[in-house]
């Protein structure tokens, strides 16, 4: 037996996972006997991957650190969106604390200042899964949905960038031609399409047809159902999605200036590369 191993990092605090593990198979993570889990504080290792720009946006510094802080976890890519922001709020709290100090500007008298966040206190009021996870659309179908996976959330990001460059070829002035800026932007429309699509796919874990109870889990046959959607099917599959997305940490945190006394509410940001600078 290894004599350090007594030296190895233990885990700082437990928590709760706002899915309460129902899109898991067994075993997926080892929990304490009142369903908590384990989180241990970011080692020298997870804070150099944090910083590093590649692998922040393919998304694996991000599953390495998780894995790394929770190791538990039986395979961190099959976390869904609400547990990977607590988890990644408990990493925060385990490695410096439940306090976490912004300079922020009042947007009443625009005063700069100094504010303290609890974040204990946002992990205690994070709420937990109790909504039904399927909707029933209009053609007779009972969909059964989950949050987004890590591989969503890099889909995601990758769309925001997409988003991001368009906008900027829009606004750029004479570096090209007309007709290059608009198929430019046709091939970025057309990525950011597929990627809408790809999300939505990937949440939908089954599809009932309620006449005869038949359920389909292929996911070529599910693909394929996605894409043929009609623009009132994917808005209200999607609202779903964003509600089962919005279980859990509630970053909305409410301030008040230290100056005019001004109270206001504001999103804090929880960009882990930004969220562990």
């Amino acid at each position: 037996m290894n004599p350090l191993k007594k030296f190895t990092r233990l885990p700082k605090i437990y928590v709760k996972l706002p899915s309460k593990l129902q899109f898991y198979s067994e075993n997926f993570v080892q929990t304490s006997v009142n369903g908590e889990v384990a989180v241990c504080a970011l080692s020298a290792k997870d804070q150099i991957l944090l910083r590093t720009p590649d692998a922040m946006l393919n998304g694996e510094a991000l599953r390495e650190v998780v894995s790394s802080c929770v190791p538990s976890l039986k395979d961190a890519v099959q976390l869904v969106e609400p547990d990977i922001n607590t988890l990644l709020l408990a990493i925060k709290i385990a490695t410096n604390g439940s306090n976490m100090d912004l300079v922020l500007t009042c947007p009443e008298c625009q005063t700069n200042g100094e504010y303290q966040v609890d974040l204990q206190q946002l992990l205690d009021q994070q709420t937990f899964l109790e909504e039904s996870t399927t909707i029933e659309l209009n053609d007779g179908l009972l969909v059964e949905l989950r949050p987004f996976t890590f591989e969503q959330r890099h889909l995601q990001i990758l769309n925001e960038l997409e988003r991001s460059q368009a906008l900027r070829i829009l606004e750029s002035d004479d570096s090209i031609s007309d007709n290059d800026r608009l198929i430019k932007i046709s091939k970025q429309v057309t990525a950011m399409t597929d990627r809408t699509f790809a999300l939505v796919s990937k949440s939908v874990v089954a599809i009932t047809i309620i006449s005869t109870q038949e359920t389909v889990t292929q996911r070529e046959y599910i693909d394929e159902y996605v894409q043929g959607l009609t623009k009132i099917q994917a808005d209200a599959i999607m609202e779903k999605i964003r509600d089962l997305n919005d279980i859990g940490i509630k970053n909305d945190y409410q301030f008040q200036c230290h100056n005019c006394m001004h109270e206001w509410h504001q999103q804090l940001d929880m960009d882990p590369t930004s969220f562990f600078g």
